[in-house]
This record gives structure tokens, sequence and C-alpha cells, in this order.
């Protein structure tokens, strides 16, 4: 522990321990020097005073001697207590319950004790675990003030060492400045200039009460070159956003400036408005300022309102609900939560704000409660009424998917009004199925038996009638909210060998999942597949795949599915793994399970388990949104061998590619070798070559055996 930090650590400890003894400054100054070592205390005490110092000063300096700061924490507790969780093929990047109560025990015994609105208080009080890298980001948070862009560039590279050694990264390259680099203050100060260039005196960019400052220096690997940027987010919807970015090594040929400056002149329209307050803004997770609610209240009178607009809801919410400030006779913010908390009686619900509000005379506290199921993730949200005069919980409003957040800030009868003449869920079913019965009469869409329906989006409704019958597809089409239907689809084709999975996914859904039963789609479905599929002639490979396969009953042999599932979830070690398919495929010596594991929402592993010794055969990693279906329902010799022989060395070649050098990250690119705007493709046999066409690029070259495996992956420069 560094001096200075054990100094702070006295100091605090002690001003906590001296704040019920009566001791002038002098003295306190006084014992504190003696503490660290330094001055010798020379003016005489009382000897009662002496002795309940003495006491004192021990207490103090033993407690202030172990705590640990916030990021010793990180490092000494959460980075073991991540890294004990790597033992499956692929990494769990999440806290257990146990671990995250754990984590935050320790961070309380250290004196940081976090609100309950707090993300990981939410977690931890709806019993479940949550991601290790945003735990340890709000940790951070806490420890350092704000978001990751408001960090010193020293606590920035300090992170991402970090997710480097518990494995969230892959490599670690140092992004601090050095010799030959721009100092911050020099890089600050260029991008500062070049901002007051482009925009004027008006804007100041170091004025921290109006805008955030987020900012770092970036260097991609140590062959790229390092780069800085730095962006000005407003507090206030009367402010622009501004960014600046450019090369550290040549910044006037690299300069990138940006900025968008709201317009408020009249007349301005109300969906600017919102759209602006939620920039800001985030009304399910933070409280949001009164003095911002009042703002956008008094400017939505002003405002054009459209009423055939998304927004509109929220703009008339808005332009009810006023935002007064706290009367005598108002009962406490406090007191308010107390009453709504009461009424839901959930023990895993906290408190994500607060707001008094008016609507025609009546004040009410509205008190936003949300119950957080997985993953940090609100499964729901209630909004209770609280009388702001007698206390009493007046009303309790689920929120559902047709309101967007803005609506947790909206007084019960302004949010009732802003609903009125909006169509409803059922409004969009009917109005769906009667456009699509005019061009196609014979469709009985609203047959349970025939159709199961969904609803996506919410600006334009997407319709599904999603088929139950082999003999018809699926049909679709948009609605917006004024009612009018367009981009309808139909796929009135009889079944045929190449639609045939298609038509069985979209009756059965995912197929041989145990989540407790075996899903509709079990191994008495697969041979009924098979038995449809055979007299056929199927042309793609998806379909040739399937008619090879053999799909055995599950009493034929001695691992079920059960066991089987087991044994694939073991050699994972996720926490959040879970099984998406199961299938049953028979294999010589003996017949194959084919499991698929998500283990997080970016990686698969596809396992080949012996269903009679229960030996993991053999193991594949990929992208979730990469993985083709023919994989998890045909062994990888199969498939491997059908897709050289249709389509050729280049779709394996691109597979191969992509996950040896790509990543099994969602934010990272896909490798496309394919593109030819992006590489130059040679195939030489079993052979291809991919030449990129951008300079600085990598290369790739692939060598593939008869049977599509590979032999040979590199890169070339």
């Amino acid at each position: 522990m560094s001096n200075e930090i054990m100094k702070q650590r006295v100091q605090q400890a002690l001003n906590e321990e001296l704040a019920h003894i009566h001791t002038t400054s002098r003295e306190r100054d006084q014992l504190y020097e003696n503490a660290i070592g330094g001055k010798v205390m020379k003016h005489k005490l009382k000897t009662g005073l002496v002795l309940a110092l003495v006491l004192v000063l021990v207490s103090a300096v033993a407690v202030a001697a172990v705590l640990l700061s916030q990021q010793e924490i990180v490092e000494q507790v959460a980075v073991p207590m991540a890294l004990e969780n790597d033992t499956g093929i692929v990494a769990n990047q999440d806290y257990s319950p146990e671990q995250l109560a754990r984590l935050i025990q320790t961070l309380d015994e250290n004196g940081f004790t976090l609100e309950e609105n707090n993300a990981l208080m939410q977690v931890l009080k709806s019993g479940q675990g949550y991601n290790e890298e945003e735990t340890i980001m709000e940790i951070c948070r806490q420890a350092f003030g704000g978001n990751y862009g408001t960090w010193t560039l020293e606590q920035q590279d300090w992170f991402e060492k970090l997710l480097a050694d518990i494995g969230f990264n892959e490599e670690y390259t140092p992004n601090l400045p050095g010799e030959g680099n721009m100092t911050y203050e020099q890089a600050e100060a260029y991008a500062f200039a070049a901002l007051k260039a482009e925009f004027g005196d008006a804007l100041d960019p170091a004025d921290r009460e109006s805008y955030i400052l987020d900012r770092g220096f970036w260097r991609g690997s140590e062959d790229s070159p390092a780069y800085w940027y730095f962006n000005l987010f407003p507090k206030d919807i009367m402010l622009g956003t501004y960014s600046v970015s450019f090369e550290d090594a040549d910044p006037d040929e690299t300069l990138e400036v940006e900025g968008s400056v709201p317009d408020w002149t009249e007349p301005y329209t109300a969906d600017d408005l919102v759209k602006a307050f939620l920039s800001i803004n985030s009304p399910y997770y933070h409280e949001v300022p009164a003095s911002a609610l009042r703002q956008l209240h008094d400017m939505m009178a002003d405002a054009k309102m459209d009423p055939d607009s998304v927004w509109y809801p929220d703009a008339l919410g808005f332009a009810l609900t006023g935002y007064p400030k706290p009367a005598e006779s108002d009962i406490s913010r406090a007191d308010a939560v107390a009453a709504a908390k009461a009424a839901l009686d959930n023990p895993q619900a906290v408190c994500s704000s607060a707001v008094l509000t008016e609507y025609k005379g009546k004040r009410t506290w509205l008190v936003t409660l949300t119950v957080y199921i997985r993953m940090g993730t609100p499964d729901e949200i209630q909004v209770v009424s609280v009388d702001s005069i007698s206390g009493q919980v007046e009303s309790i409003r689920k929120m559902t998917r047709d309101d967007s957040e803005t609506m947790v800030l909206v007084a019960e009868a302004a949010y009732t009004k802003s609903r009125e003449g909006l169509l409803t869920e059922a409004d969009y079913i009917r109005l769906a199925a009667e456009a699509v019965r005019a061009e196609h009469p014979g469709l009985d869409l609203l047959n349970e038996n025939e159709y199961e329906v969904k609803v996506f989006g919410r600006d334009q409704r997407i319709v599904w009638f999603i088929t139950r019958s082999l003999q018809h597809g699926n049909v679709s089409a948009s609605v917006s909210r004024d009612g009018t239907v367009s981009d309808i689809s139909v796929d009135s084709e009889g079944v045929n060998p190449d639609n045939l999975y298609s038509r069985y996914w979209s009756i059965y859904g995912w197929y041989s999942v145990d989540n407790g039963e075996w899903d509709a789609w079990n191994q008495d479905v697969w041979a009924q597949l098979k038995l449809t599929m055979d007299p056929l002639e199927p042309t793609t490979v998806e379909a040739k795949l399937l008619k090879m396969g053999q799909y055995p009953t599950e009493d034929s042999v001695r691992i079920d599915h059960h066991r089987a599932q087991e044994l694939a979830l073991q050699q994972v070690n996720h926490r959040w793994a879970e099984v998406n398919t199961c299938i049953l495929i028979d294999a010589q010596p003996h017949p194959v399970w084919k499991i698929r594991v998500i283990a997080d929402s970016a990686a698969d592993a596809v396992f080949e388990l012996d269903a009679e010794t229960g030996e993991i055969l053999n193991v594949d990693l990929y992208r979730t949104e990469y993985t083709p279906d023919y994989v998890l329902y045909s062994l990888e010799k199969n498939w491997r061998k059908v897709l050289l022989e249709e389509e050729g060395v280049i779709p394996l070649a691109k597979y191969a590619i992509t996950y040896k050098y790509g990543d099994l990250e969602l934010d990272l690119p896909e490798i496309e070798v394919d593109n030819p705007e992006l590489y130059e493709a040679h195939v030489d046999g079993l052979t291809a070559r991919f030449t990129a066409l951008k300079a600085g690029e990598p290369g790739y070259e692939v060598e593939l055996d008869e049977g599509g495996f590979v032999l040979r992956c590199e890169e070339i420069r």
C-alpha cells in the first residue's frame, strides 16, 4: 500500500473516530502527524484526553491499515474470483450469485456501501449473478467517478490490462502516451482549439458544468497508430454534442471535428424535444433531475406536435404532466417509496426513480419499482402512484412493450390520455389478418390450429403468423401506427424437400432441448422428418444432409438425452450456459449425440458425444450468428464433405479463417474473405489463397484435405 494511501486512510479513520470527542483542529493535526511518523507532539494534552485518544488512535490506525481501496478489491478479490470460473472450454464470463454477494460484502466491509438502485444491488436483490466485466466496471465507476471516458488515462489503461488478465480481451496493448507522443495537456489543448475554431467562442469545451468530457488515448496494437479522442456530452437539452479525434503522429492531416447543435428557435417539434431528452436521460435506470423535467414540460408547451408520430404519446404525456417543487404538505420522497414498496410487496423490487408530478392540480409521487431477473435486464417495471398528501397508493401500472421508458415519468391520468386512440396489439393482428385475407381469401390466419401469432416492433409493427402445418408456410405483414398494412409476405407453397426443414422448425421450434422435459421436436419427430424426406430429391446442402442422416430412437442407446446434456454442460462450466439443441444421430461404432450449447450471447460449443460411452468425440466453437443449422443435425465428417462437394473450398476456408483469426465476441466483425471488394480469392485444388485489397490488411491461405477438414490455416502478408 502506498504511503499516500496510508496517510489518507489514517486521516479518514481519525476523523471518524474523533467525531465524538471534543478536540481542537490543532490537536487533530498533532495526532495525525504522530500516527504517520511525522512531527512529535510537543503541546501537552489533558491526561484523560490523552488516554482516550491513545485508544482511538490504536483503533483508527488498525482499521486504516487493513482497509482495501476499490482498485485493490478488484485486483485482490474480483479478478481471482473471475479466474476461478474459467475451467471449461468456454470462459465463464459471469459471477455466480454467491460470488457477487461475497464481492459486495467485501466492498461494504471496506467502507464502500452501494446505493439500493445501483445495478449490482439490483441484481443481488434478485438472487442472480452478473457479468464479470460489468461488475468490475461498476466498481470502477464508483471508485473513479463517472463512466470509462471520464477516468484518467492511467485508470483507463489499468482497466484495459485488467480485462486482458481475466480473458475478456485477448491481448493488452498499453494505451498511455509515452516518449514521442503528445502529452495529455497538449492533446486536450489541440482538441479544444479545434472545437472553438469550428464552432466559435460561444462553445466553451472546458465548461464542466454544462458538458461531460469523455476522452481517451487509443492504440489497437503495437503496430497501429495511436489516436486521441475527445467528446463533449451535454447535461442540458439546450446544448449540443461535440467530438474531436486525430492521430497522435499527424494531428493536422487526420483531424476530424463533428458537432450537433440543436436549434430550439420556434417552431421546433415535440419529437425533437423527446429525443433530445432521451439522449441525456435514461428514466428506466436513473433518477432524472426534476429541473430537467420542468424544463422539458415548459418547452413542450411551445412545441409542434404530430399526432401521427411515434413520439406523440411521450410528448403529450410530458405536456400534460407538471413537475412541481415539493411543498410542506407533500410527503417526503422516502415515505412515497416506502408506501410503493409496501403496496407491491415484492422483496426483489428496487426503486429506480421517484418523481413528484402534478396533473390538473392533483399532486402525485410516481415511484418506479424494477424487478431484475437475470443479468441486470429489467424483467418487470411497475409505476406506483402515491398521493402526495395522504400517502395512499392510488394505482400500480405495469409497463408494457407498447410503452417507451418516458412513461415512468408521466402522471397516471396523463398516461391514460396519451394512449387514447392508439392501436392495441389485438388491433394490429386484426388489421394484418384482414389485409392478407383480402389478397388470399383461403387463409384462415386467426385459426389457432393453423397459425401461431407474434407481434414485433414499436413504430412499425411486424405481425407474424407462424404455421402449424406442413402444407403451408409463414405469413407476415407490416402495420403502421395509423393502421396502414404493407409488406405482405405469404408462403403458400406446398411442402418440398428444400422447405421441409423450415416447416418443421416453424411447427416444433428449437429441437430436442431438455428444459425439464423434451420439447415438441424430439427423436420421434426426427424419425418422422427422415421418413418424409426419403422419397424426395433435395437440392440444397441443408436438405441433402437431412436426407443423409439416420435418427435412431433414444431407447437404443445407453446414455439418454438428460445425461448427454449434463455431460456437455460440465465441459462448458459456464453459469449461463444452456443447451439449445440435442439430437441423436446414427454413427459407427456407436450413435452420437449432437449437442449445441450456447455459452453466452456470442459463443456456441457444438459437441459430438458417444451415446454409449459418454466420451466427447469432438467439440467446435462457433460464433452464434454464424452457426449454420446443418452443423447441428449432421456429423462433422458429413457436412464438411457435402459442403466441399457442393460449394467448393471457399466456404470451408472462410469458416477456418473466421474461427482462427476472428473472435467469438459479437462486437468484432466477420472476416469476409468471400467479399470480392475486400479480397481477391485464388483456388488451387484444395488450397484457397485470399489477398487483401486494402493496404496493410493481412491475407490468408487455407489448405483442406479431401474430406473438407483443415490441414493448414495461416495469415500471409
